[in-house]
């Protein structure tokens, strides 16, 4: 009776071989990049029956899911031939094994980054990759910021910082760690626009480089002629200068230009009047009292040289220089003193 039990059990045991095969899928393309996955797809596991994936011959160890995602990120090594099987989950019987299906993983290849590779504190740049789905990196936010999503650097101060654009590593402990990268050496520019100021004459510190000096009460108009390093105004009022150096270019403060050397007085209302200001096609010089002896009306660029000169010889002078538009000064000479007021000509 033992024995014919036995060869009963041996006998349903073996009556449960596999009779059919399990069904197999990829979710995408098998051919995937090392930034990539797929999930290979089986039948839906039925009650009593456990799963194991396989590497070729080798089961993988806590792939017992209907489903099994295979990262590119863990590398090239992942490439291979896959299959599953069903099995009973109390006995040792196999109910059905899947076809093989092969996954292979590209080597990793990203492409070299496009875009300007210097730039000035300030100004932006945008780098771009033909590779979509990236993120961007800076090795030194404090010389370069670069926005992760769209590749724009921006200048923060002088010096060099290498910016990354690397694909994301899925399905992997550190994601934020890169997988594949493409990196290119930034170079971040600055102009020294410092100006020391001895008396009524302004020197910029950069040296080697180009100037503008600007006027700064009348909207940072540049001053014609005035090109050089250093600059001694012959009007008062407030002055900069535009450095430029390589490809950049900066503009410092302005500097306060008060009573000057040539014996001019602050800009001052004191003495005449002005008017219409601005002016078009002429204007009008009424003095506060009866001009002395010798009373000069000046019309001065902003250089400080004179364009005109007329005698005031009664309280109230209409005049009508040619003059193109601009900023210019009106000087009155009257009884010792002098006093200047700015005209602007439109």
């Amino acid at each position: 009776m033992r024995q014919t039990f036995i060869l009963t059990a041996l006998y349903f045991l073996c009556s449960l071989a596999p009779s059919q095969a399990c069904t197999i899928t990829a979710s995408g393309s098998v051919t995937i990049a090392q930034w990539d996955t797929v999930q290979l797809q089986g039948d839906a596991i039925l009650p009593g029956r456990i799963r194991q994936w396989f590497y070729g011959s080798i089961p993988i160890s806590g792939a017992t899911n209907k489903n099994y995602t295979i990262c590119g990120g863990q590398g090239l090594a992942m490439s291979g031939i896959y299959h599953y099987s069903d099995q009973d989950s109390v006995m040792p019987v196999t109910y059905c094994v899947s076809g093989n299906i092969t996954v292979t993983v590209s080597p990793m290849v990203v492409p070299p980054i496009f875009g300007l590779t210097s730039l000035c504190t300030g100004a932006t740049i945008t780098l771009s990759d033909t590779l979509n789905g990236g993120h961007w990196y800076s090795s030194d936010p404090g010389v370069a910021m670069v926005n992760a999503l769209t590749g724009i650097v921006t200048g923060v101060s002088a010096g060099s910082a290498t910016i990354t654009y690397a694909m994301p590593q899925p399905c992997l402990p550190d994601a934020s760690m890169p997988l594949g990268y493409t990196s290119v050496l930034i170079t971040v520019d600055s102009v020294d626009v410092s100006v020391t100021q001895s008396g009524d004459t302004l020197t910029a510190t950069a040296t080697g480089a180009s100037y503008k000096w600007l006027y700064c009460d009348s909207g940072f108009a540049e001053i014609p002629g005035a090109n050089m390093q250093s600059y001694a105004p012959a009007i008062p009022g407030n002055y900069a200068v535009a450095v430029s150096l390589g490809t950049c270019t900066d503009t410092s403060i302005c500097y306060a230009i008060g009573s000057l050397s040539v014996g001019n007085l602050a800009l001052s209302k004191e003495g005449f009047t002005l008017f219409p200001n601005p002016a078009t096609e002429g204007f009008a010089v009424e003095l506060a009292t009866l001009p002395a002896k010798g009373a000069v009306i000046s019309i001065l660029d902003m250089t400080g040289r004179c364009l005109a000169a007329y005698p005031a010889t009664q309280k109230k002078s209409l005049l009508h220089p040619a003059l193109s538009s601009g900023v210019y000064f009106i000087r009155l000479e009257n009884a010792g003193q002098t006093a200047i007021q700015k005209l602007i000509v439109r």
